[in-house]
């Protein structure tokens, strides 16, 4: 396949979804009942929400910079700051390219090799979502009388899925221990193979290797987690404070503002262009069925719409400033190849 039809299919396609999925959340609504509501929000809290992505970036972008350190060279907070944002605004093009184009921007402007690089951000997701399923489970417990009725629900659909008269756990545990069984049987010839997807696989070992490494060299390991769990509580606070912005969803309280973040975190992961979409159809259909509230379909999708352009708006106008910001400034040097 050429290169251009690569790259276009890259960008196209997960836009489409995200395009297909937003008609169909918008199919039927009152949109002028989304655009008075639009039109009555009150904007100061969703400034306030984009004050506290704005710190939530800041904070992950020291606590790269600490990641990086141990790898022979601790990159200024206003570097990996402008990288960090360089890479949202490249997401919002290319769903998972902003993983690489930060990597890039970094190892334009410092010595550290590249493969280090992208081990540090491996590593970093991985905390993440390791903190996202801590927060899970706990949004579970805090709200499991909220829950109970929709998971008892889905349980007993599941329990009822039996394909050929064998229950779907059995499935699962028969493909999984089958897949096992032929990685260990093909283990040594899997090994001298020289795949271009195996070399990549072998090179973010490699690159989680090295990030597993610096954090074991972290000079001050508890702000490092002091870090991490202030970007999930700005990210808390980004989530949370944009529901004071309408009427209809001002009552919500605390714990229901965990639901918000949990739900928003996974649409947000969708493989679309900054979760177009998936976040929409997600947050509002939450809002929609959350018990005592009646949050009417309008007023979940408004929410979902303001919130969710403003996280778009901030990415897109710093993510530009830091583009033009990494362009500008002088190289180091050329980009390092992977080791």
């Amino acid at each position: 396949m050429p290169a251009w039809l690569k790259k276009t299919l890259q960008f196209t396609i997960p836009l489409v979804l995200g395009v297909v999925i937003l008609y169909f959340v918008f199919s039927g609504q009152d949109i002028d009942g989304i655009r008075d509501t639009l039109a009555n929000a009150h904007y100061g809290w969703i400034i306030a929400s984009s004050a506290a992505a704005l710190i939530s970036h800041w904070l992950r972008a020291k606590r790269w910079a600490m990641l990086m350190g141990p790898l022979g060279e601790h990159p200024a907070t206003a570097l990996t700051f402008h990288a960090v944002m360089f890479g949202y605004l490249a997401n919002l093009a290319f769903p998972r390219m902003g993983e690489v184009t930060r990597c890039g921007a970094i190892a334009r402007h410092t010595k550290l090799p590249v493969n280090g690089i992208i081990g540090t951000v491996i590593i970093e997701r991985a905390i993440d979502f390791m903190l996202l399923l801590v927060i899970t489970a706990a949004t579970v417990l805090l709200n499991f009388g909220l829950l109970k009725g929709p998971m008892f629900k889905t349980l007993d659909r599941l329990a009822a899925f039996q394909p050929l008269g064998i229950s779907w756990y059995y499935w699962i545990f028969a493909g999984l221990a089958g897949a096992l069984l032929l990685l260990w049987y093909y283990r040594r010839r899997l090994a001298h193979l020289d795949h271009p997807l195996l070399i990549k696989i072998k090179g973010f070992a490699r690159g989680i290797l090295a990030g597993l490494k610096s954090i074991t060299a972290l000079q001050k390991p508890v702000l490092f987690w002091v870090y991490s769990i202030g970007i999930w509580v700005c990210y808390y606070l980004m989530t949370y404070l944009c529901v004071f912005a309408f009427d209809t969803t001002s009552m919500l309280n605390p714990n229901e503002g965990l639901l918000i973040l949990v739900s928003g975190s996974f649409g947000m992961v969708a493989p679309v262009q900054g979760g177009i979409g998936a976040y929409h159809a997600v947050i509002s259909k939450l809002l929609e069925v959350l018990p005592g509230r009646s949050i009417s379909a309008a007023d979940a999708l408004s929410f979902a719409t303001l919130t969710h352009a403003a996280q778009t708006l901030l990415i897109l106008v710093v993510g530009l400033l830091s583009m033009l910001w990494l362009f500008l400034k002088k190289r180091t040097h050329g980009i390092q190849k992977l080791s």
